[in-house]
């Protein structure tokens, strides 16, 4: 008479240990590989946004599409010009022609909730990405809307990246001859001015792992790493300005050292 073999509790405790060990090691490499599938995706998006951005400016002679900030939301006037009524499209509406694809304007790893579009018609569908307001916004105190003829270095300037914000807004940070200059700051998953809150205790963390995605004003997109970190709030720097910074995305052609840009406090 033949016996049948079965498993002992010993070893099929072992068995189940060896495949939660196992699971152990797998899920987090499975959750980084569909976060890099999502990282590349977001990539792409902002590479088609660039080169929709550059043929909206050619098509405008060499002119980019302006998005002032309405200092409220039921504010009408813009400067320079306080009587001067602000647009009211949004910018993924004004690219719209070119793209003909809401999706694209959405990264797929940001879930926030996102902030008001302050006095513009909100589009419909989700926009997750935001625009340098030296480029797009005329508080850029230059005198209106940049052209291409008076981007010096377009292939370093950053001007639409990962965002919760419809804009985004700028760090000053060493420049390597003594002075301070922008670049451009992270800005999720918070996101507050300095001198408005305490990021003690506050996750603050680029979207894609320690970076995000940016385009750039020549129409090219690239991931950037962060790579001055954020201080404690109480060591940041003046002007309501963030703290952190992503050395490879200027925010500025020239390399000024007091755009208002202030020395850190102590």
């Amino acid at each position: 008479m033949k016996t049948k073999k079965a498993f002992t509790l010993i070893e099929l405790l072992v068995v189940i240990a060896i495949i939660a060990i196992l699971a152990a090691i797998l899920f987090p490499v499975f959750a980084q590989a569909r976060e890099k599938a999502r990282s590349i995706s977001c990539l792409s998006n902002l590479k088609q946004i660039g080169l929709a951005t550059m043929m909206y400016v050619q098509d405008y002679d060499e002119t980019f599409f302006q998005l002032p900030w309405h200092q409220n939301p039921g504010d009408t006037g813009c400067p320079p010009n306080p009587n001067a009524p602000c647009p009211t499209v949004w910018w993924s509406d004004l690219l719209m022609p070119y793209i003909k694809n809401q999706q694209l304007f959405s990264c797929p790893s940001n879930s926030d909730t996102l902030f008001s579009t302050w006095g513009y018609t909100p589009p419909n569908y989700r926009v997750t990405y935001g625009l340098s307001d030296f480029i797009f916004d005329e508080n850029n105190d230059q005198g209106g809307p940049y052209t291409l003829a008076r981007l010096q270095s377009p292939a370093d300037l950053a001007i639409i990246s990962d965002d919760r914000y419809g804009w985004n807004w700028h760090t000053c940070q060493p420049n390597g001859t003594g002075g301070y200059a922008f670049y451009w700051d992270w800005s999720d998953p918070l996101s507050i001015w300095a001198g408005y809150g305490d990021f003690k205790g506050n996750s603050r963390n680029p979207r894609h792992f320690n970076g995000q995605n940016f385009a750039y004003a020549d129409g090219h997109a690239k991931f950037g790493v962060l790579s001055v970190p954020a201080p404690d709030a109480g060591q940041g720097f003046a002007n309501g300005l963030y703290y952190g910074a992503f050395r490879s995305a200027k925010v500025y052609d020239q390399n000024y050292s007091d755009k208002g840009c202030s020395q850190p406090t102590n």
